[in-house]
């Protein structure tokens, strides 16, 4: 923990365009995930719930590997996560971030370091004490 987490640019789920996610100078959580994977059903519910919760205070990315843009919007509309996603078709962010399991959710302060990592599905807990650790209140 502590390094800069990097950005690649990638699909935007919304557009289907290439685009590079952006934090907004806010503390973040970026949850790589797929539609297929069954812990990331589980937990996208805790994400979109805490999503909405946190809106203005912390910005939520989303990164999935493996699906299309149709695919990937359905599962998203399924478990109303609003917020930005995208589609990494090359694997450079995957790789880049060294992620070796699927869910994994990276935590980052405002100023884009790793926070904290979470590999596996996350409960609320994991994400309020994750949050925390990124610097954001209560």
């Amino acid at each position: 923990t502590g390094e800069q987490f990097g950005f690649v640019s990638m699909v935007s789920v919304a557009s289907g365009e290439q685009a590079l996610p952006d934090t907004g100078g806010l503390p973040t959580v970026v949850n790589f995930w797929f539609s297929t994977c069954q812990p990331c059903r589980r937990e996208m519910p805790v994400l979109a719930a805490a999503a909405g919760e946190f809106a203005g205070r912390v910005t939520f990315i989303g990164i999935s590997p493996n699906d299309t843009v149709e695919t990937a919007q359905a599962f998203l509309d399924t478990y109303g996560a609003a917020y930005p996603n995208f589609l990494d078709r090359t694997g450079g962010q995957v790789a880049g971030a060294g992620v070796g399991t699927m869910p994994t959710t990276y935590f980052l302060d405002a100023r884009g370091n790793v926070a904290a990592m979470h590999a596996g599905e996350l409960t609320e807990a994991d994400l309020r004490a994750n949050l925390t650790r990124a610097g954001v209140g209560a």
